[in-house]
């Protein structure tokens, strides 16, 4: 069984990049994350032959939940999960008022409280906690306390300096009695000191230039109703010369599109890590699948053997539909960071090929296709 590790940073979005967007491009930033792509869909182990009992392709799909919740959570993903090839406007309802519609002030679900008590309280606290929670769901007996009332009662008198403390989150309890002017005051206050204290500082705001941003990464990528289509991708001087643009300036948006779809700063490296799996996965995904984790922490040894995971199905959504893989023999490396530094190094696509040894003439065309890419200043 493969096992779960923590999700490598750059597939993790800074704890306050994404509340910090337009409630519209929060969905089209997300939507273009290779992790959305590959994990907005529950993963079903029932589509490989593994061989194994019910008791244990149930143990295997609950890991893989888990997993899949770790990778959206990483990027701030929770609750409903639209299909990507959904726009804005076609997130109706209650799907996008939980999903998306929370702002620079938005109320926080009974879910979200839920989740924060479990991240901040310490486990002998949050097992206290827990017991009495399941208390107060219990029937209430005739003749005696309520079972609610009972709960309520002993957290209260639960011996945990924790509880008395406050979550590292800036909630408040607002006095509606009081003036709204008294109220905006105070919390003006707390802001300066929360941003203080998270060391975050007011910046201007460019959401104006998101969706333009957005349509340069578009036009180099090849997004396309809701997945990166490779026969639609331009290149850079190409995207210039269509929007009249000076190719630097196209540059500048595509590193911007970037920091928006990832959280993190453009370069070559980070582009690799975060895009080449889903991007290169067409070229190799017939030389043994890697794992999900493998993909997202590239120093992780493999947990099982290539034939193991090899799914009956084409579509690989065992580890999402775009999970790359391993050339002959395996390696602690991914493969097409691999092949990008013999390409950088001055390699020929037959060199590599034969340094790889892979075992299938297709894989030239994977050699080419990063080549391509390197060619451009951006990616060198």
């Amino acid at each position: 069984m493969p096992g779960f590790y923590p999700i490598a940073p750059l597939f993790q979005r800074p704890r306050h990049q994404l509340r910090a967007l337009s409630v519209q491009t929060r969905w089209e930033v997300t939507r273009r994350h290779p992790s959305y792509l590959l994990y907005w869909r529950n993963i079903n182990p029932s589509i490989i032959d593994l061989n194994l009992s019910e008791s244990e392709v149930s143990a295997l799909a609950e890991m893989l939940s888990a997993f899949r919740e770790s990778c959206l959570s990483a990027i701030g993903v929770s609750g409903p999960l639209p299909d990507p090839k959904l726009n804005f406007a076609e997130i109706e309802g209650d799907l996008a008022k939980s999903a998306w519609l929370s702002g620079a002030v938005h109320p926080i679900t009974m879910r979200g409280l839920a989740s924060l008590l479990v991240s901040a309280l310490p486990k002998d606290a949050l097992a206290q906690v827990g017991y009495w929670m399941v208390t107060a769901g219990c029937e209430d007996e005739q003749g005696k306390l309520p079972k609610k009332s009972e709960a309520l009662q002993a957290i209260k008198k639960l011996d945990f300096e924790c509880l008395d403390g406050y979550l590292d989150e800036p909630f408040v309890w607002i006095n509606s009695a009081v003036s709204a002017k008294q109220i905006e005051a105070d919390l003006s206050s707390l802001v300066k000191q929360w941003k203080s204290d998270a060391g975050l500082t007011d910046k201007r705001n460019h959401s104006a230039k998101h969706p333009e941003y957005l349509e340069v990464w578009d036009l180099r990528e090849g997004w396309h109703a809701g997945s990166y289509a490779p026969e639609k991708e331009h290149l850079i001087k190409d995207i210039a010369k269509l929007k009249q643009k000076s190719v630097q300036t196209i540059e500048t948006q595509y590193e911007s599109a970037f920091e928006l779809i990832t959280g993190h700063p453009f370069s070559a490296d980070n582009w690799f890590t975060v895009m080449a799996p889903i991007k290169f996965n067409r070229f190799v995904r017939g030389q043994g699948v890697a794992t999900a984790n493998r993909r997202l922490n590239p120093q992780l040894k493999r947990d099982v053997p290539d034939s193991v995971l090899q799914p009956s199905s084409s579509d690989l959504s065992i580890i999402g539909q775009a999970a790359f893989t391993e050339y002959q023999g395996g390696s602690e490396e991914q493969l097409v960071l691999k092949i990008r530094r013999l390409l950088l190094e001055g390699k020929s696509d037959t060199e590599i090929h034969k340094l790889l040894e892979f075992d299938k003439d297709k894989s030239i065309d994977a050699i080419k296709c990063i080549r391509d890419r390197i060619n451009e200043k951006l990616f060198k």
